[in-house]
C-alpha cells in the first residue's frame, strides 16, 4: 500500500511538474470551431498581436484548435472560414507574476460561425464579441460578461437583420420578375396582383421574422443551459477527486496503524518463545547434573568396599569374609534394594521435582499470562481513555473549528450578501438603464426602419409607375392631343358666347374643378398629400374670389430632387396671396396650366 501510494504521488508530482514547466511563460487557449450542418475542414484562428501582425492556425477534422499566448500581452482572436462571417476574441494576458510563475489553466473558448450574405456588411462583425481578461477574485481568466450580453443582443439584432436582409431581397426579387410580367398584361390586373403578392410577402416576413428570432432565442438558451451544465459537472468531478483522494489518505493511515500494531505483537510472541525455550534447557541441565552426582556417589563406595576388603587376613579374614561377603551381599542386596529405592525415590523425587517445577512454570506462566493479560486490559483500557480523551480533544477541537467555521461562513455570506445585493442593485440600475437605452435604440431603430420601409415603398411605387407611365405614354399622348382640339374647340365657343354664359361657363367649370381636386385628395392615401391638394384647393378658391380672371404664376424646375408622394416634383403655381410658389407634379402642373390658359386667352382676346 505505501508503494502504491509513493508512485501514485510520485507520478502527481511529475504531471504536476510537467504541467507548471510546460505553462511557465505562456496561457494556452482552445476550443472548437464549428458552424450548424458543417462537418468539412477550412476552420481557422488567427491570433493578431499589439501591432496588428498575426498568424493562422488551421483547426483539425473536427475544428478542434490551441494556441499559446504570451503573458502581458494584448490580443484579439479573429475565428473563421471561408462562407461564414468572421468573429473576434480580445484576450487580455495581464496577470501578475507570481501567477505567472504558479501558471494558469488553459482557457476554453467554443465558437459557432454562422454563414455570410452576399450583399449585407455590418461594423458590429468588426468589433470583438467578447473580452476576457484575469480575475484576481476568480485566480482565473474570465469573460466580461456585461460586455458579452451586450454584444450577444446586438449580434442577435445582426443576424435578424440578415434574415430580414434576405427576405426582403427574395421579395424585391419576386417584386422585380413580377413587375417584368406584370408589365405585359393589363394595368389593373397587375395593380390588384401585387397588391396581393404584397400584403402575401409582408405576412411571410413578418411570420419568419417572428419564427427566426424564436429560433435564436431558443438556441441561445440551450447554449446558456449547456454552458451551465458543463460548469456544475466539472465543479462536480473536482470535488468527487477531493474526496477520493482524502479517503486513500484516510484508508492509508489505518493501514500503517494496524502493520505496527501486528509487529508489536509478533515481537512479542518471538520474546516469550525464546524466554519458553531457555527455561526448558535450564531445567535439562539440572537433570543431567542430578544424574552425575548419583553416578560419582556410587563409584565413591565401591572403591571404599574394596579397600577394606584387602586389609583383611587370608584365614581368619576368609570366614570373617565369607561371612562377610554374605554380609556384605546382603547388604549389597539391601544396599541395592536401597539404592534402588532411592533411585526411585530419586526418580520420584525429580519427577515430583519436575512436575512441581512444571506446575510451578505453568502457575508461573498463568500468573504471567494473568499479568500480561491484566497489564494488556490495563494498557488497552489506558489506551482507550487517551483514545477517548483525544477523540473528546479532537471533537471538541472539531466543533470548536467547526463553530469557527459556520462563523466565518456566516459572516461571509453576509458579507457576500451585501455585495450580492448591492451588486443586483447596481446590476438592475445597469439592467435598467441598458434596457432604456436599449428600448430608446429599438424605437430610433423602428421609425428607421418605417421611414426606409416608406422610402421603399416610394421607390417601389415609382418603380411601378415608371413602367405604367411607359405603356400609358401613346394614350396620354392621344388623349393630350385630343384634349388640345377640344380646348381649342372650346375656346371658340366661349369668345362667342356673351357675359353671363361665360360666367355660367366658369361656375360649372369650377365646380368641375373642385370635383376633380376632391377626388384626388380621396385617391391620395398620404395624410401630408391631401393636407396639401386641400391648402392649394383654399389658395386657389382665395385666388379665384379675388380674381377670377386673372391667371396664377407657374414655372418649371431645370433641375430639382424633390418628390411629392414618391413622384419627382415638375413645377410650381403662385396664387400671388404671401404664400410663395407651391411645387407641383407634372400631372398637376399640366392641369392647371390648361385651366388657367383659357383664362389668359381670354384676357387676350377683351
Amino acid at each position: 500500500m505505501i508503494r502504491k501510494f509513493l508512485i501514485v504521488f510520485i507520478f502527481s508530482l511529475s504531471v504536476f511538474a510537467k504541467h507548471s514547466f510546460s505553462q511557465e511563460k505562456s496561457i494556452e487557449v482552445e476550443g472548437r470551431i464549428y458552424a450548424e450542418n458543417d462537418t468539412t475542414k477550412g476552420f481557422f484562428a488567427k491570433l493578431i498581436d499589439e501591432a496588428g501582425q498575426g498568424f493562422r492556425i488551421m483547426a483539425d477534422a473536427e475544428g478542434n484548435y490551441t494556441i499559446k499566448l504570451k503573458y502581458n500581452k494584448d490580443y484579439k482572436i479573429e475565428f473563421g472560414k471561408k462562407g461564414y462571417y468572421s468573429q473576434l476574441y480580445a484576450i487580455s494576458t495581464v496577470v501578475t507574476k507570481d501567477r505567472i510563475s504558479d501558471g494558469l489553466h488553459p482557457f476554453l473558448i467554443d465558437v459557432e460561425l454562422f454563414k455570410s450574405t452576399e450583399g449585407f456588411a455590418s461594423e458590429l462583425l468588426k468589433l470583438p464579441l467578447q473580452r476576457i481578461s484575469y480575475n484576481e477574485d476568480d485566480n482565473d481568466f474570465v469573460t466580461d460578461d456585461s460586455y458579452r450580453l451586450d454584444m450577444e443582443e446586438k449580434l442577435a439584432t445582426v443576424k435578424l437583420a440578415i434574415e430580414e436582409f434576405k427576405i426582403n431581397k427574395k421579395i424585391s426579387d419576386e417584386l422585380a420578375a413580377k413587375l417584368k410580367k406584370d408589365a405585359e398584361d393589363k394595368v389593373v390586373a397587375r395593380d390588384k396582383a401585387m397588391q396581393e403578392e404584397e400584403v402575401r410577402l409582408r405576412a411571410l416576413l413578418e411570420k419568419e421574422k417572428q419564427e427566426v428570432l424564436a429560433l435564436k432565442m431558443a438556441e441561445e438558451e440551450e447554449k446558456r443551459a449547456e454552458r451551465d451544465s458543463v460548469k456544475a459537472e466539472r465543479n462536480k468531478q473536482k470535488l468527487l477527486a477531493l474526496e477520493k483522494l482524502k479517503k486513500e489518505e484516510e484508508q492509508f493511515k489505518l493501514e500503517e496503524e494496524e502493520f505496527a500494531r501486528e509487529e508489536k505483537e509478533r515481537k512479542l510472541a518471538r520474546q516469550k518463545a525464546l524466554q519458553d525455550e531457555a527455561e526448558v534447557q535450564r531445567l535439562m541441565k539440572e537433570k543431567k547434573e542430578l544424574e552425575a552426582s548419583a553416578k560419582k556417589q556410587e563409584a565413591e563406595r565401591l572403591r571404599k568396599e574394596k579397600e577394606e576388603l584387602a586389609k583383611l587376613g587370608n584365614e581368619n579374614q576368609n570366614k570373617e569374609l565369607t561371612a562377610k561377603k554374605q554380609e556384605e551381599e546382603r547388604l549389597k542386596r539391601e544396599k541395592e534394594e536401597q539404592a534402588k529405592l532411592d533411585k526411585e525415590k530419586i526418580a520420584e523425587e525429580l519427577a515430583a521435582k519436575k512436575s512441581a517445577e512444571d506446575k510451578a512454570k505453568a502457575d508461573a506462566a498463568e500468573k504471567s499470562r494473568l499479568e500480561k493479560e491484566k497489564l494488556q486490559q490495563e494498557a488497552l483500557a489506558k489506551k482507550q481513555e487517551e483514545d477517548k480523551a483525544k477523540a473528546n480533544a479532537a471533537e471538541k477541537l472539531r466543533l470548536e473549528k467547526e463553530k469557527l467555521q459556520l462563523e466565518a461562513l456566516a459572516k461571509k455570506q453576509a458579507e457576500d450578501k451585501a455585495k450580492a445585493d448591492a451588486a443586483e442593485k447596481s446590476r438592475l440600475e445597469k439592467e435598467k438603464l441598458q434596457q432604456e437605452a436599449l428600448a430608446k435604440k429599438q424605437e430610433e431603430e423602428r421609425l428607421k426602419r418605417e421611414k426606409e420601409e416608406q422610402d421603399k415603398l416610394a421607390k417601389q411605387k415609382l418603380a411601378e409607375e415608371l413602367a405604367a407611365k411607359k405603356i400609358a405614354e401613346e394614350k396620354a399622348k392621344a388623349e393630350a392631343e385630343e384634349k388640345a382640339r377640344k380646348e381649342k374647340e372650346e375656346q371658340v365657343r366661349l369668345a362667342q358666347l356673351k357675359n353671363d354664359e361665360e360666367a355660367k361657363e366658369l361656375a360649372r367649370k369650377k365646380q368641375e374643378d373642385m370635383l376633380a381636386l376632391q377626388k384626388k385628395i380621396r385617391e391620395t392615401s398620404d395624410e401630408a398629400g391631401k393636407k396639401r391638394l386641400e391648402e392649394l384647393a383654399k389658395q386657389e378658391e382665395l385666388f379665384r374670389e379675388k380674381a377670377s380672371k386673372f391667371a396664377p404664376i407657374m414655372g418649371t424646375y431645370t433641375s430639382t430632387n424633390n418628390f411629392i408622394n414618391g413622384k419627382k416634383v415638375f413645377g410650381y403655381i403662385n396664387f400671388g396671396n404671401g404664400v410663395g410658389n407651391q411645387d407641383l407634379t407634372k400631372e398637376e402642373y399640366e392641369d392647371y396650366a390648361a385651366k388657367y390658359k383659357k383664362v389668359e386667352e381670354k384676357k387676350q382676346k377683351k
